[in-house]
């Protein structure tokens, strides 16, 4: 299949897979086992690295090119 934007789909495909890896636990409830090895990391530390990756994440999506995409 192809898209319109493969900058978007690495976007949200990187958004989820930050999703599962900040709460594996719920990963693995609704059945992603990629992540099922490890447990919700409630630490400051692991906070800290959740909240990096999500500023990036977001900065990413900030910069994504409005006119590539459709309605």
């Amino acid at each position: 299949m192809t898209h319109g934007n493969d900058e978007l789909d690495r976007l949200a495909e990187d958004y989820y897979d930050f999703r599962l890896r900040t709460a594996p636990t719920w990963a693995h409830m609704i059945g992603e086992y990629r992540y099922a090895d490890r447990f919700d990391d409630i630490g400051r530390a692991g906070e800290d690295v959740a909240i990096q990756d999500a500023r990036a994440i977001a900065a990413r999506a900030e910069a994504v090119d409005e006119a590539g995409l459709d309605e």
